[in-house]
């Protein structure tokens, strides 16, 4: 009889391992979840369109439909069951590049509305046409912002789980950390500067207390209540900047240092409250009552990808030894079942 136990290096690699799955499964979700009320709409009856701007969101829906359950389904695998296959991440890979139309879709839709004039704003607050075309390019930057980081969330987890299952993992040392959250803090600040602008144009226009002629609501963003919108904006900046320290090392009080992680998440939440069930939840009826779980869930790959980079990058090491992930021969988790960390062989 005798046991074989798994080596600090096999742990090390099966623990990044189920990480990522555990990500990629989370973003499976977020990516089902946050078109499917549009799409449903976009095929009901007497409702589908084949040309122009309805049908590319369509598309566009279906595709960010198709690349989430591909994702929760290698997510699930690989995180319960520690199952792989490189050819079917290859092929999310290739999936989620379609993940861009939506977000295309919206950006060329605005800019459309931008253009006439009439749009975002209601007319009781006779607003000019260059308000409106204000209103549009912050929705645009928005729409940029969020885009960017959530599309950029499953590409970055996905090609994560591909190195691992090519063996090329140890290329990604805390240097290759710090380089892509520098990218996740710039979008943060896209995000933030987007919505505080919009807050203070709006508050500086139309009042800075409710909005009692209408909402203003352009993209992700739905206002009737400035202030909430220039608190949130300044939040979001802050953890961009504190973000964007951190890449470059600075800020950082050893590799147990939360606080960042815990800035991020109180930011997170108080979008949820804010943002999605006081902004969105003031508008009367249940007329955007859809918009709620879909700004949720597109608000992941903002909120998520600083705090995971930010841990990758200070408990990684600068130059990953051949020894970090084990002697260099571990199982290959390309095409196999890897058994669990903890388990026992015995024969």
């Amino acid at each position: 009889m005798y046991s074989i136990k798994p080596t600090i290096g096999a742990m090390r690699h099966q623990s990044d391992l189920r990480q990522i799955a555990g990500l990629m499964l989370i973003t499976g979700i977020c990516a089902i979840f946050q078109p499917i009320g549009n799409v449903a709409s976009l095929i009901s009856p007497g409702n589908t369109s084949t040309t122009g701007v309805p049908f590319s969101a369509l598309m566009g829906g279906l595709s960010l439909v198709s690349m989430g359950i591909i994702s929760l389904f290698i997510g699930y695998n690989q995180l319960v069951h520690d199952w792989g296959n490189k050819t079917l991440t290859l092929f999310a890979i290739l999936l989620t590049q379609t993940g861009f139309i939506p977000y295309l879709t919206d950006i060329s839709d605005v800019g459309q509305q931008a253009r006439s004039g009439a749009a975002f704003i209601p007319e009781a607050y006779n607003a000019s046409e260059s308000a409106v075309r204000f209103v549009g390019a912050m929705g645009i930057l928005g729409i940029m912002a969020y885009g960017f980081s959530f599309i950029g969330a499953f590409s970055f987890l996905q090609f994560s789980l591909y190195t691992y299952q090519t063996g090329n993992h140890r290329q990604r040392s805390a240097p290759y950390f710090h380089g892509r959250m520098t990218f996740y803090a710039f979008t943060l600040f896209m995000a933030g500067l987007s919505q505080l602008m919009l807050g203070s144009f709006i508050m500086a226009n139309y009042g800075g207390g409710v909005l009692e002629k209408g909402t203003i609501g352009v993209a992700m963003y739905v206002v009737n209540f400035p202030a909430i919108s220039i608190f949130l904006g300044l939040i979001q900046i802050f953890n961009a900047v504190w973000g964007l320290a951190r890449s470059y090392g600075v800020g950082i009080f050893g590799t147990n240092d939360q606080s960042f992680q815990m800035s991020m998440f109180v930011g997170w939440f108080l979008q949820l409250v804010l943002q999605v069930l006081v902004q969105v939840g003031y508008v009367p009826g249940d007329g955007l009552a859809v918009a709620a779980p879909s700004i949720t869930a597109l608000s992941l790959g903002l909120n998520l990808m600083p705090a995971y980079l930010d841990y990758k990058a200070r408990t990684l090491p600068e130059e990953i030894p051949t020894t970090y992930y084990g002697t260099g021969e571990e199982k290959s988790v390309a095409d196999s079942t890897i058994p669990h960390a903890g388990a026992e062989m015995e024969a």
